[in-house]
Protein backbone atom coordinates (compact mmCIF):
# COMPACT_ATOMS: atom_id res chain seq x y z
CA UNK A 1 0.00 0.00 0.00
CA UNK A 2 1.27 3.45 -0.80
CA UNK A 3 1.07 6.46 1.50
CA UNK A 4 -2.09 7.76 -0.18
CA UNK A 5 -4.12 4.67 0.68
CA UNK A 6 -2.40 3.53 3.87
CA UNK A 7 -5.17 4.80 6.10
CA UNK A 8 -5.42 4.84 9.86
CA UNK A 9 -7.97 6.44 12.15
CA UNK A 10 -6.15 9.75 12.36
CA UNK A 11 -6.01 9.91 8.55
CA UNK A 12 -9.66 9.04 8.00
CA UNK A 13 -10.79 11.60 10.55
CA UNK A 14 -9.02 14.21 8.42
CA UNK A 15 -11.03 13.47 5.27
CA UNK A 16 -13.89 11.36 3.94
CA UNK A 17 -13.28 8.19 1.92
CA UNK A 18 -15.33 5.58 0.09
CA UNK A 19 -14.87 1.82 0.09
CA UNK A 20 -16.23 -0.75 -2.34
CA UNK A 21 -18.20 -3.19 -0.18
CA UNK A 22 -19.87 -5.11 -2.99
CA UNK A 23 -18.50 -8.30 -1.44
CA UNK A 24 -20.96 -7.90 1.45
CA UNK A 25 -23.62 -10.57 1.62
CA UNK A 26 -27.05 -9.20 0.73
CA UNK A 27 -30.28 -10.96 1.66
CA UNK A 28 -33.75 -9.53 1.03
CA UNK A 29 -36.68 -10.57 3.22
CA UNK A 30 -40.20 -9.36 2.43
CA UNK A 31 -43.83 -10.36 2.83
CA UNK A 32 -46.67 -9.96 5.30
CA UNK A 33 -44.86 -11.79 8.12
CA UNK A 34 -41.32 -10.56 7.40
CA UNK A 35 -41.03 -8.33 10.48
CA UNK A 36 -42.42 -10.95 12.87
CA UNK A 37 -40.32 -13.73 11.33
CA UNK A 38 -37.05 -11.80 11.65
CA UNK A 39 -38.07 -10.51 15.09
CA UNK A 40 -38.46 -14.09 16.35
CA UNK A 41 -35.23 -15.26 14.73
CA UNK A 42 -32.67 -12.55 15.61
CA UNK A 43 -31.50 -10.68 18.70
CA UNK A 44 -32.79 -7.18 17.97
CA UNK A 45 -36.22 -5.52 17.85
CA UNK A 46 -37.28 -5.85 14.22
CA UNK A 47 -40.98 -5.21 14.83
CA UNK A 48 -39.97 -1.83 16.24
CA UNK A 49 -37.65 -1.02 13.33
CA UNK A 50 -39.27 1.90 11.54
CA UNK A 51 -39.01 2.37 7.76
CA UNK A 52 -35.75 4.11 6.90
CA UNK A 53 -33.89 2.86 9.99
CA UNK A 54 -31.46 0.02 10.59
CA UNK A 55 -30.08 -2.01 13.46
CA UNK A 56 -27.35 -4.55 14.07
CA UNK A 57 -28.46 -8.07 14.92
CA UNK A 58 -27.22 -11.61 15.45
CA UNK A 59 -28.92 -14.85 14.48
CA UNK A 60 -28.38 -17.52 17.14
CA UNK A 61 -29.27 -21.10 17.95
CA UNK A 62 -31.21 -22.04 21.08
CA UNK A 63 -28.00 -21.85 23.14
CA UNK A 64 -27.38 -18.28 21.92
CA UNK A 65 -24.37 -19.39 19.88
CA UNK A 66 -23.96 -17.13 16.85
CA UNK A 67 -25.11 -18.55 13.51
CA UNK A 68 -25.06 -15.31 11.53
CA UNK A 69 -24.64 -11.55 11.72
CA UNK A 70 -26.38 -8.73 9.90
CA UNK A 71 -27.17 -5.06 9.72
CA UNK A 72 -30.92 -5.02 9.03
CA UNK A 73 -32.31 -2.06 7.08
CA UNK A 74 -36.08 -1.51 6.77
CA UNK A 75 -36.66 0.13 3.40
CA UNK A 76 -38.46 -0.18 0.07
CA UNK A 77 -37.26 -1.76 -3.15
CA UNK A 78 -39.25 -1.14 -6.33
CA UNK A 79 -42.14 0.12 -4.22
CA UNK A 80 -42.27 -2.97 -1.98
CA UNK A 81 -41.40 -2.90 1.75
CA UNK A 82 -38.37 -5.08 2.45
CA UNK A 83 -35.78 -5.88 5.08
CA UNK A 84 -32.30 -5.64 3.59
CA UNK A 85 -29.80 -7.81 5.45
CA UNK A 86 -26.14 -6.82 5.03
CA UNK A 87 -23.81 -9.54 6.27
CA UNK A 88 -20.01 -9.96 6.26
CA UNK A 89 -18.44 -11.17 3.01
CA UNK A 90 -18.74 -14.90 2.46
CA UNK A 91 -21.44 -15.46 5.11
CA UNK A 92 -24.57 -14.91 3.02
CA UNK A 93 -25.05 -18.58 2.12
CA UNK A 94 -24.87 -19.80 5.71
CA UNK A 95 -27.27 -17.06 6.85
CA UNK A 96 -29.69 -17.93 4.04
CA UNK A 97 -29.58 -21.58 5.14
CA UNK A 98 -30.30 -20.55 8.73
CA UNK A 99 -33.30 -18.48 7.60
CA UNK A 100 -34.59 -21.30 5.43
CA UNK A 101 -34.18 -23.83 8.24
CA UNK A 102 -36.49 -21.86 10.52
CA UNK A 103 -39.01 -20.81 7.88
CA UNK A 104 -42.12 -22.92 8.53
CA UNK A 105 -45.41 -21.37 7.46
CA UNK A 106 -44.78 -17.63 7.69
CA UNK A 107 -45.85 -15.57 4.70
CA UNK A 108 -42.44 -14.33 3.64
CA UNK A 109 -40.19 -14.27 0.62
CA UNK A 110 -36.43 -14.20 0.91
CA UNK A 111 -33.63 -14.07 -1.61
CA UNK A 112 -29.85 -14.18 -1.50
CA UNK A 113 -29.26 -11.15 -3.73
CA UNK A 114 -25.50 -10.85 -3.16
CA UNK A 115 -24.62 -11.13 -6.85
CA UNK A 116 -27.27 -8.66 -8.05
CA UNK A 117 -26.17 -5.47 -6.32
CA UNK A 118 -23.09 -3.38 -5.61
CA UNK A 119 -22.52 -1.55 -2.35
CA UNK A 120 -20.22 1.21 -1.13
CA UNK A 121 -19.38 2.49 2.35
CA UNK A 122 -18.63 6.19 2.78
CA UNK A 123 -16.94 7.24 6.03
CA UNK A 124 -15.29 10.29 7.54
CA UNK A 125 -16.08 13.74 8.94
CA UNK A 126 -18.04 14.83 5.85
CA UNK A 127 -20.00 11.58 5.54
CA UNK A 128 -23.28 13.00 6.83
CA UNK A 129 -23.10 15.98 4.46
CA UNK A 130 -22.31 13.62 1.57
CA UNK A 131 -25.24 11.42 2.54
CA UNK A 132 -27.63 14.39 2.54
CA UNK A 133 -26.58 15.25 -1.02
CA UNK A 134 -27.37 11.70 -2.15
CA UNK A 135 -30.85 11.51 -0.62
CA UNK A 136 -34.03 12.04 -2.70
CA UNK A 137 -34.88 15.73 -3.04
CA UNK A 138 -38.49 15.33 -1.91
CA UNK A 139 -40.73 12.92 -0.03
CA UNK A 140 -42.50 12.08 -3.28
CA UNK A 141 -39.28 11.01 -5.00
CA UNK A 142 -37.50 7.70 -4.47
CA UNK A 143 -34.22 8.81 -6.07
CA UNK A 144 -31.96 11.79 -6.63
CA UNK A 145 -31.44 12.79 -10.29
CA UNK A 146 -27.77 13.59 -9.63
CA UNK A 147 -27.27 10.12 -8.12
CA UNK A 148 -29.84 8.15 -10.08
CA UNK A 149 -27.77 4.96 -9.89
CA UNK A 150 -28.46 4.65 -6.16
CA UNK A 151 -31.36 2.41 -5.15
CA UNK A 152 -31.23 3.46 -1.52
CA UNK A 153 -29.07 5.30 0.98
CA UNK A 154 -28.74 3.65 4.38
CA UNK A 155 -28.75 5.52 7.72
CA UNK A 156 -25.56 6.61 9.45
CA UNK A 157 -23.55 4.01 11.35
CA UNK A 158 -20.08 3.75 12.89
CA UNK A 159 -18.63 0.56 11.43
CA UNK A 160 -15.15 2.09 11.24
CA UNK A 161 -15.29 4.14 14.42
CA UNK A 162 -16.21 7.27 12.48
CA UNK A 163 -19.52 8.40 10.92
CA UNK A 164 -20.35 6.43 7.80
CA UNK A 165 -23.15 4.99 5.67
CA UNK A 166 -23.77 2.53 2.84
CA UNK A 167 -25.28 3.06 -0.59
CA UNK A 168 -26.66 0.28 -2.80
CA UNK A 169 -27.15 0.06 -6.57
CA UNK A 170 -27.88 -2.60 -9.14
CA UNK A 171 -24.68 -4.28 -10.28
CA UNK A 172 -25.23 -3.03 -13.84
CA UNK A 173 -24.89 0.57 -12.55
CA UNK A 174 -21.67 -0.07 -10.64
CA UNK A 175 -19.21 1.53 -13.06
CA UNK A 176 -21.29 4.68 -13.43
CA UNK A 177 -21.68 5.03 -9.67
CA UNK A 178 -18.01 4.26 -9.07
CA UNK A 179 -17.00 6.99 -11.52
CA UNK A 180 -19.13 9.56 -9.70
CA UNK A 181 -17.74 8.55 -6.32
CA UNK A 182 -14.17 8.81 -7.61
CA UNK A 183 -14.88 12.33 -8.81
CA UNK A 184 -15.71 13.58 -5.30
CA UNK A 185 -13.95 11.24 -2.83
CA UNK A 186 -10.69 9.30 -2.53
CA UNK A 187 -11.01 5.51 -2.56
CA UNK A 188 -9.85 3.29 0.26
CA UNK A 189 -8.83 -0.31 -0.39
CA UNK A 190 -10.24 -3.49 1.10
CA UNK A 191 -7.08 -3.68 3.23
CA UNK A 192 -7.71 -0.15 4.52
CA UNK A 193 -11.28 -1.04 5.44
CA UNK A 194 -10.11 -4.13 7.30
CA UNK A 195 -7.52 -2.17 9.27
CA UNK A 196 -10.04 0.48 10.28
CA UNK A 197 -12.63 -2.15 11.17
CA UNK A 198 -10.23 -3.88 13.53
CA UNK A 199 -9.09 -0.59 15.10
CA UNK A 200 -12.78 0.20 15.73
CA UNK A 201 -13.30 -3.26 17.31
CA UNK A 202 -16.09 -4.06 14.85
CA UNK A 203 -16.31 -7.87 14.70
CA UNK A 204 -17.28 -9.85 11.60
CA UNK A 205 -18.89 -13.27 11.65
CA UNK A 206 -16.53 -15.74 10.03
CA UNK A 207 -13.32 -13.89 10.89
CA UNK A 208 -13.98 -13.06 14.54
CA UNK A 209 -17.04 -15.09 15.44
CA UNK A 210 -17.75 -18.75 14.78
CA UNK A 211 -20.81 -20.90 15.37
CA UNK A 212 -19.61 -21.91 18.85
CA UNK A 213 -19.34 -18.34 20.17
CA UNK A 214 -21.82 -17.13 22.82
CA UNK A 215 -23.29 -13.94 21.43
CA UNK A 216 -22.83 -11.84 24.58
CA UNK A 217 -19.05 -12.27 24.36
CA UNK A 218 -18.93 -10.34 21.09
CA UNK A 219 -17.86 -6.69 21.12
CA UNK A 220 -21.06 -5.09 19.79
CA UNK A 221 -23.50 -7.39 21.59
CA UNK A 222 -25.06 -4.66 23.72
CA UNK A 223 -26.20 -2.68 20.68
CA UNK A 224 -27.21 -5.82 18.78
CA UNK A 225 -29.37 -7.42 21.49
CA UNK A 226 -32.72 -6.10 22.69
CA UNK A 227 -33.80 -6.98 26.23
CA UNK A 228 -37.21 -5.38 25.69
CA UNK A 229 -38.50 -7.56 22.85
CA UNK A 230 -40.48 -10.77 23.31
CA UNK A 231 -39.32 -14.34 22.88
CA UNK A 232 -36.78 -15.22 20.20
CA UNK A 233 -34.36 -18.00 19.41
CA UNK A 234 -31.52 -17.94 21.96
CA UNK A 235 -33.19 -15.52 24.37
CA UNK A 236 -33.04 -17.67 27.50
CA UNK A 237 -29.23 -18.01 27.77
CA UNK A 238 -28.84 -14.31 26.98
CA UNK A 239 -31.19 -13.25 29.79
CA UNK A 240 -29.65 -15.77 32.19
CA UNK A 241 -26.18 -14.34 31.61
CA UNK A 242 -27.49 -10.95 32.64
CA UNK A 243 -29.86 -11.84 35.49
CA UNK A 244 -28.17 -14.83 37.11
CA UNK A 245 -24.47 -14.52 36.45
CA UNK A 246 -24.39 -10.75 35.94
CA UNK A 247 -21.45 -11.13 33.57
CA UNK A 248 -20.03 -13.19 30.73
CA UNK A 249 -16.86 -15.24 31.06
CA UNK A 250 -15.10 -13.68 28.07
CA UNK A 251 -15.24 -10.40 26.19
CA UNK A 252 -13.78 -9.19 22.91
CA UNK A 253 -10.92 -6.71 23.24
CA UNK A 254 -8.31 -5.09 21.02
CA UNK A 255 -4.73 -6.15 21.75
CA UNK A 256 -1.48 -4.79 20.34
CA UNK A 257 2.00 -6.28 20.14
CA UNK A 258 4.63 -4.90 22.49
CA UNK A 259 7.24 -5.18 19.72
CA UNK A 260 7.32 -5.23 15.93
CA UNK A 261 6.32 -8.84 15.30
CA UNK A 262 3.17 -10.22 13.69
CA UNK A 263 0.30 -11.56 15.79
CA UNK A 264 -0.89 -14.87 14.41
CA UNK A 265 -4.62 -15.62 14.08
CA UNK A 266 -6.16 -17.95 16.68
CA UNK A 267 -3.14 -17.64 18.97
CA UNK A 268 -3.66 -18.71 22.59
CA UNK A 269 -2.84 -15.91 25.04
CA UNK A 270 -1.39 -16.88 28.42
CA UNK A 271 -0.74 -15.05 31.66
CA UNK A 272 1.39 -16.64 34.35
CA UNK A 273 1.30 -19.81 32.23
CA UNK A 274 -2.50 -19.91 32.33
CA UNK A 275 -4.58 -19.71 29.14
CA UNK A 276 -6.77 -16.61 29.42
CA UNK A 277 -7.53 -15.62 25.83
CA UNK A 278 -7.31 -16.27 22.11
CA UNK A 279 -6.93 -14.00 19.10
CA UNK A 280 -9.47 -14.07 16.28
CA UNK A 281 -8.76 -14.15 12.56
CA UNK A 282 -8.44 -10.34 12.46
CA UNK A 283 -4.77 -9.35 12.77
CA UNK A 284 -3.09 -6.41 10.99
CA UNK A 285 -0.35 -3.83 11.39
CA UNK A 286 -1.86 -0.57 12.64
CA UNK A 287 -0.19 2.73 11.87
CA UNK A 288 -2.49 4.29 14.48
CA UNK A 289 -0.95 2.19 17.24
CA UNK A 290 2.42 1.79 15.53
CA UNK A 291 2.30 -1.96 16.07
CA UNK A 292 0.52 -5.14 14.99
CA UNK A 293 -2.98 -5.41 16.48
CA UNK A 294 -5.64 -8.10 16.75
CA UNK A 295 -9.10 -8.72 18.10
CA UNK A 296 -9.14 -11.26 20.92
CA UNK A 297 -11.47 -12.92 23.39
CA UNK A 298 -10.15 -12.32 26.90
CA UNK A 299 -11.29 -14.04 30.09
CA UNK A 300 -12.98 -12.04 32.83
CA UNK A 301 -10.47 -10.64 35.31
CA UNK A 302 -7.83 -10.07 32.63
CA UNK A 303 -9.52 -7.41 30.49
CA UNK A 304 -8.15 -4.13 31.84
CA UNK A 305 -6.15 -1.90 29.49
CA UNK A 306 -2.44 -2.58 29.79
CA UNK A 307 -2.82 -6.22 30.83
CA UNK A 308 0.02 -8.19 29.19
CA UNK A 309 -0.17 -11.71 27.74
CA UNK A 310 2.40 -14.10 26.32
CA UNK A 311 2.07 -15.48 22.81
CA UNK A 312 2.78 -19.16 22.07
CA UNK A 313 6.34 -20.48 21.68
CA UNK A 314 7.98 -17.33 23.02
CA UNK A 315 6.79 -15.31 20.02
CA UNK A 316 6.43 -12.16 22.12
CA UNK A 317 3.82 -10.35 24.15
CA UNK A 318 0.61 -8.41 23.53
CA UNK A 319 -1.35 -6.06 25.75
CA UNK A 320 -4.97 -4.94 25.98
CA UNK A 321 -5.49 -1.52 24.41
Amino acid sequence: MNDETNLSKERIFAKTWFFDRSSNGKIIVSGKDAALFLHNLCTNDIRGLKPGTLCRAYFCDRLAKVQGQSRIFHTQLQGKPIYWLDCPPGTNESLARHIDKHWISEQIEFEDATSKYCEFHIAGPEAEITRTKMLPRSEESTSNAEWDEILFVQPMDHLLGTPGFNIVAELSRRESLLSKLQSILPAGSAEDFEKLRIEAVTPFFGKDIDEKRFVMEVADALESVSYQKGCYLGQEPIVMSRDRAGHVNRAMKLVKAKAQFPITPNAVLTREEKSVGVTTGSTVFSSLYGAPIALAYIARGHQEAGTVFDLPDGAGQVEVV
